[in-house]
């Protein structure tokens, strides 16, 4: 504890030297972020993605999708089934994107199918949606999975300005 107590001193010290070498706190912070801002000037190359799906194409309550840059514009097109066993007679689907873009609230029935569109800008970025309400099959005599499922998506792709899509399906990340 007494080596601890001397390494926390050490590394204080050594952190005050560093702010001092800046020229002080704010100047420190200003240096770091204009590191992070040229850094993002160069542009992501991230492969499009998704997360938060199921091996089975079953969603819970929250996606995020990935997507690199590209040439505008480009939509995203998620579709979403519901299928007849889901007990909810309802499920709602938001977006939510960090882009000005909205897509909304979308309700789908069950026993629907839809497919939402939502326009991406031409940086990198990510997209969640948010699903409700969400049910375990468990409790509905869908033997012992208890997973906490909203809705199904079967087709989850990215169509470019020339009318070429790529198909996210292939890159889920399952949970």
């Amino acid at each position: 504890s007494s080596d601890l107590a001397g390494l926390r001193r050490s590394l204080i010290e050594k952190g005050r030297r560093c702010v001092q070498w800046f020229g002080g706190g704010k100047e420190m912070a200003a240096r770091y972020l204009a590191v992070f801002r040229e850094a993002l000037s160069y542009g992501v190359a991230l492969e499009p993605s998704i997360y938060g799906v199921h091996e089975d194409g079953w969603a819970g309550e929250r996606l995020a999708i990935v997507y690199g840059s590209g040439e505008e514009p480009r939509t995203l097109r998620v579709t979403v089934a519901v299928p007849a066993l889901v007990p909810a007679e309802a499920v709602t689907v938001r977006i939510v994107s960090a882009s000005a873009e909205e897509s909304g609230i979308h309700q789908i029935q069950r026993g629907e199918t839809v497919t939402i569109e939502h326009r991406l800008p031409g940086a990198a970025g990510t997209v969640e949606l948010l699903c409700s309400p969400s049910f375990q099959p468990s409790a509905i005599g869908g033997g012992d999975d208890t997973r906490h499922l909203v809705c199904q998506l079967p087709a989850v792709e990215i169509a470019g300005p020339g009318g070429q899509t790529a198909s996210l399906k292939a890159h889920a990340h399952v949970m």
